[in-house]
């Protein structure tokens, strides 16, 4: 009996006799295992470094950990631009507590804090009016992932960048970054826009944003919001940027720059929506407005109240017909007067007539 299973197995049966019993220890699949050789070295197996790739050279684990270059950027600028909506709270309680009385902070908060009424009532509403914050956001994201692949390339590469810290505990590389960001994007927001939306109403000369961004009221600001981003977004993706050991990226900051893209899509997505209608544009006297009852609402929109005040009047320098904007403005228990507005006159009524149209159909 043991002679025929010792030959059996040899020609392929896995089944071994013990003390004669006509048990069977080992099946077919299990046996090619047992006989098939390792193709990962032990050393690598238990922990080392010596794994081979494709050219038979040892490749460190940690290099399958940390993600690529254009990863990291990706990261830091989806990171900076999910952050936007936030970047006016925290400039907004650094205004609150540099400048209102304490009086007046506690009738803005409510007696909690501000800690409490940043979070609880406007965090929620930031970012529910995210999608307008659009060029902003990508002006944030484009300028701190370019700063970052600046910073890394000075430094020698991430762990050289990430090394640095302040009392052994504090990033300062985030910080840093951050302020650099905060001072250097008011300069692209003008292009963001013009790239969002494809205008120029918003370019303004260098000296203008100059003053506009050291100013003595502007400045401590950007300065506190860049500082407190650059550390949340240091810590938060420090382990993803330099990679964690027995992680390949692909599934640790992959995954994680394929949510934020997600996020960014879902936070900035209704911004370009074009289904609604500029009042010109709209029927007002659709059928399918009119109701048994009561008529429905069209939804449009106008270019500021300022679009509805254009008059005709006589140019004074020429006596020819023009077009003026005057804003109705109405103090305090005083009678209503109309200012104009700066550069409204213009040769000709296409503006008084496009106003008369409009407040008709607004009527």
């Amino acid at each position: 009996m043991l002679a025929r299973c010792v030959a059996r197995c040899s020609r392929g049966c896995t089944r071994a006799p013990v003390l004669g019993a006509r048990q069977h220890l080992h099946r077919p699949a299990e046996l090619s295992r047992l006989r098939r050789p390792s193709l990962v070295p032990r050393s690598f197996a238990a922990g080392g470094t010596d794994r081979p790739d494709t050219n038979g050279k040892p490749v460190d684990p940690q290099d399958l950990s940390e993600p690529p270059r254009l990863v990291r950027a990706g990261l830091v600028g989806a990171s900076t631009a999910l952050m936007t909506p936030l970047f006016p709270i925290i400039g907004f309680n650094q205004l609150v507590f540099r400048f209102l009385p304490p009086e007046q902070k506690m009738a803005l908060h409510g007696g909690t804090s501000m800690l409490y009424f940043s979070v609880m009532v406007l965090m929620p509403n930031a970012f529910y009016y995210a999608p307008m914050l659009l060029p902003f956001a990508v002006g944030n994201g484009l300028t701190a992932a370019g700063l970052y692949l600046g910073a890394e390339a000075v430094a020698g590469g991430p762990k050289q960048l990430a090394s640095p810290t302040l009392f052994g505990r504090i990033p300062v590389a985030g910080p840093v970054l951050g302020l650099a960001t905060a001072f250097l994007v008011p300069w692209t927001y003008p292009y963001s826009w013009w790239l969002v939306y494809g205008t120029d109403e918003f370019f303004v000369s260098a000296d203008f944003m100059f003053n506009l961004v050291f100013s003595s009221w502007l400045a401590p600001c950007l300065a506190t919001t860049g500082l407190a981003s650059g550390l949340v977004i240091d810590i938060f993706l420090r382990p993803l940027i330099l990679g964690v050991e027995g992680w390949p990226w692909q599934k640790l900051a992959g995954r994680v720059l394929a949510a934020a893209s997600i996020g960014l899509l879902a936070l900035y997505s209704t911004s370009m929506r074009t289904d609604i209608l500029h009042l010109r544009d709209a029927d007002v006297d659709a059928p399918e407005l009119k109701g048994w009852i009561f008529n429905s609402q069209v939804v449009c929109y106008v270019n500021g109240k300022e679009e509805l005040c254009w008059i005709p009047r006589l140019h004074h320098g020429t006596g020819q017909l023009a077009s003026e904007c005057l804003s109705p403005n109405r103090e305090e228990q005083g009678p209503l007067t109309f200012q104009p507005v700066s550069r409204s006159l213009t040769d000709g009524l296409e503006e008084a007539d496009r106003s008369r149209n409009l407040l008709a159909k607004a009527q």
